[in-house]
C-alpha cells in the first residue's frame, strides 16, 4: 500500500466469504459513485466490523487439521457426536451452540443469523455439500425478511472447504451500510 503515495487502503477482513463480498461490493459502489478513499475504506472497515458468520460443521477433522480448533475439542465433539455453531466475528472463531442434530444445526443456524437481522442485509447461505439443504435454508429466510432478493446461495470456496469439511453449512449477515447499495447483475 505504501507504494502507491496513499491511494491504497489495507483493511483486515476479520471474516470470510460473502461477509467479505458485501463489504467489498458497498465500498465499490461507493467508489464508483465518487467516494473518496477515506469512505470507502470507512464504509467497509463498518461492515466487517459488524458483519458474522455462523459455520456449522459436520465434523470436527477438518477444522482440527486446518489448525482451527484444538485437537481435544475435536475429540469430544466426535465422541458425543456433536454438531458445533461456530461463530466469526471480529476475526474470531468461537463457539455459538452445540447441536445434536444437523435438522437442530440448520435449525439453530437460522435462528442464530435471524437474531443477527436487525436492518437491511446481505445474507448468505454457503455450503460445501447438498446444495438442496442450502436452497431450502435460504428459501425459509426468503420467507422471513422483507429482502428476499438479498438471500443468496453460494458454494464454499475450496480452500474454505478444506478447513470446514464436506457437509459444511454456513450463513454469513454482511450489513448494508451504504443506502445506495444495490446487488450487481
Amino acid at each position: 500500500a505504501g507504494s502507491f503515495g496513499g491511494r491504497v487502503a489495507v483493511i483486515d477482513s476479520q471474516n470470510v466469504g460473502m461477509t467479505i463480498g458485501g463489504a467489498v461490493a458497498q465500498g465499490a459502489q461507493l467508489a464508483a459513485n465518487g467516494g473518496s478513499l477515506v469512505a470507502v475504506s470507512g464504509l467497509v472497515e463498518k461492515v466487517v466490523r459488524r458483519s458474522t458468520t455462523w459455520l456449522s460443521v459436520d465434523k470436527m477433522d477438518s477444522l482440527r487439521r486446518g489448525g482451527r480448533v484444538g485437537a481435544a475439542f475435536a475429540l469430544f465433539g466426535g465422541v458425543l457426536s456433536s454438531k458445533p455453531i461456530l461463530r466469526i466475528r471480529g476475526g474470531n472463531l468461537t463457539l455459538a451452540a452445540k447441536t445434536r442434530t444437523v435438522t437442530k444445526a440448520l435449525d439453530k443456524l437460522r435462528l442464530l443469523a435471524r437474531e443477527e437481522l436487525t436492518g437491511d442485509a446481505l445474507v448468505t447461505v454457503h455450503y460445501s455439500g447438498d446444495i438442496e439443504i442450502a436452497e431450502n435454508l435460504a428459501q425459509e429466510f426468503r420467507k422471513e425478511t422483507t429482502f428476499p432478493e438479498r438471500i443468496l446461495v453460494v458454494k464454499i470456496e475450496p480452500v474454505l472447504a478444506w478447513h470446514a469439511g464436506d457437509n459444511a453449512i454456513a450463513v454469513s449477515v454482511c450489513p448494508l451500510e451504504y443506502s445506495e447499495f444495490t446487488l450487481p447483475g
